[in-house]
């Protein structure tokens, strides 16, 4: 009878000692310990079962470290559970009549397990009709839109992903009634900006020096400013050209002719001029497209017609939260790339002394892999399915660099056993060429690894900053200047 329903196998592995706050029940029918119900924690949370959102009560838990409970009594298989070694790995089957909630489980609780990610491994369920209640009040609710993009669910609502990343970024008010003042003001400030930066593209000849006899020196010195101008303003679209062309290649929506590669060079030049303390930086590039392939993507044209200066606004809000990490000069500032670098360093000392150790004795430092992990907003690893979905939950968050440094610890942890094997070289291959995986794992991930911070929380410091030598500066740049140079020194 058990092989006959229809079924599914999955594993959670719980890699922190301590009680795992579940209530199990032996299913002598079958042979196998049931989840009952959860236990109350001390902290009033989820245990460390239920925080991971795939394990529903009702659930079979069959094996523990790949040793069978199936046919164990059920004295048994609680010693086998208590006595395993850790990290302990949990095996769970599910089947179609599994699911019996207890009677016991509060109103809240089970609310709560309503809304995580429980009747699909790779999206929660929705009901778009109730979560688009709010989106209809004449003051939107922030938390509660942050609620629904961190669950995955931006794609269920009647507004759809483009116009929630538009609120989530700041374009939009959250008053409804302002939308159309903000909206029209804001486009036509884009104009302006265009016809200030990018209307007129004339050449100009490098000026001749002249003597003062000539009698002209001051109109030297103007020509001279606007060819030196006109010099730099070249480099600068050659620069935003060479990165724009390599984005996204594996999109049609990139190659389709020149319209969305001429829009955001427009994008990025008026951003390095409006910003010339940063100016234009590889990896900008990444995080637009991103923004502009959603915006432009957009089914409801009234939106998508306008995903230009739109995407010009959400671009500059974002990068106003992480624009240090592209200013070299801001390199050692806690806000800065080595800051952002050294705290990721950190967190898996703090999480995973083991890795960390086994990586630093091989001197793979985050320096080595997390620099394109930051300033892409990590953009490159996943492919643009996972890339969306990623980005909805970084959005939901208030400390969004925060949150992108956990997401990069639970990386490293997912490909943990793979680098402990690893040397330096294998091991920067696999995290500069980052293996598909499961996003919705990685995000619970990041979650549980955020429930248990780091003592120092968001003011973690280093006893030494991770700045590379000169030797490992050398060694980065033989191995990446081909294909990948952030910036130079």
């Amino acid at each position: 009878v058990l092989f006959r329903r229809r079924m599914s196998c999955f594993q959670v592995r719980i890699d922190d000692p301590g009680p795992l706050y579940i209530r199990l029940s032996f299913d002598e029918s079958c042979g196998y310990l049931r989840i009952n119900n959860w236990d109350p924690t001390p902290h009033g949370g989820p245990g460390p079962v239920e925080i991971n959102s795939t394990v529903e009560i009702g659930d079979a838990l069959i094996s523990i470290n790949r040793t069978s409970l199936v046919g164990s009594d059920f004295k048994a298989s609680i010693h086998a559970l208590k006595a395993a070694s850790k990290p302990r790995l949990l095996t769970f089957y599910r089947d179609a009549t599994s699911y019996l909630p207890s009677l016991n489980e509060s109103p809240m609780r089970r609310a709560a397990l309503d809304e995580s990610t429980r009747t699909s491994p790779s999206k929660p369920a929705s009901n778009s009709a109730n979560q688009d209640q709010f989106l209809h009040a004449a003051v939107i609710n922030e938390d509660e839109l942050r609620r629904i993009a961190s669950m995955g669910c931006l794609e269920d609502i009647s507004l759809g992903r483009a116009v929630a990343w538009r609120l989530l970024l700041q374009f939009l008010p959250l008053n409804r009634s302002s939308w159309q003042d903000s909206i029209t003001s804001q486009r036509a400030l884009y104009q302006q900006f265009l016809r200030e930066f990018t209307i007129h593209d004339v050449h100009l000849s490098k000026p001749h020096r002249r003597g003062t006899e000539m009698g002209v020196p001051e109109n030297d010195a103007v020509g001279s400013c606007k060819w030196i101008e006109h010099q730099s303003d070249r480099e600068l679209r050659q620069d935003i050209h060479k990165d724009i062309v390599r984005t996204r290649p594996e999109l049609q929506f990139f190659l389709d002719g020149d319209g969305p590669q001429d829009a955001m060079k427009r994008i990025l030049f008026v951003y390095a001029k409006l910003n010339p303390g940063v100016r234009y930086v590889q990896g900008m590039n990444e995080v637009l497209g991103t923004l502009f392939y959603v915006f432009a993507s957009d089914t409801n044209d009234a939106w998508s017609d306008h995903a230009e200066p739109d995407t010009f606004f959400c671009f500059t809000n974002l990068l106003a939260e992480m624009r240090d990490v592209y200013i070299h000069s801001l390199d050692d500032c806690d806000t800065g790339l080595h800051g952002k670098i050294s705290k990721l360093n950190e967190l898996l000392r703090h999480h995973d002394p083991e890795l960390w150790c086994h990586m630093n004795t091989h001197q793979l430092t985050p320096a080595f892999y997390s620099l394109r992990w930051i300033t892409t907003l990590l953009a490159r690893e996943f492919n643009i399915e996972d890339t969306l979905r990623l980005w909805d939950s970084i959005f939901a968050e208030r400390a969004r660099t925060d949150f992108l440094c956990y997401f990069c610890l639970a990386m490293l942890r997912e490909q943990r056993e793979t680098l402990l094997g690893s040397d330096f070289c294998r091991g920067l291959d696999l995290l500069q060429n980052y293996p598909a995986s499961d996003l919705n794992n990685l995000l619970r991930e990041t979650l549980r690894l955020q429930q248990q911070r780091c003592p120092l929380h968001e003011d973690i410091r280093l006893p030494h900053k991770t700045i590379l030598s000169s030797n490992a500066r050398s060694r980065l740049f033989q191995i990446f200047a081909p294909t990948w140079m952030l910036r130079s020194d």
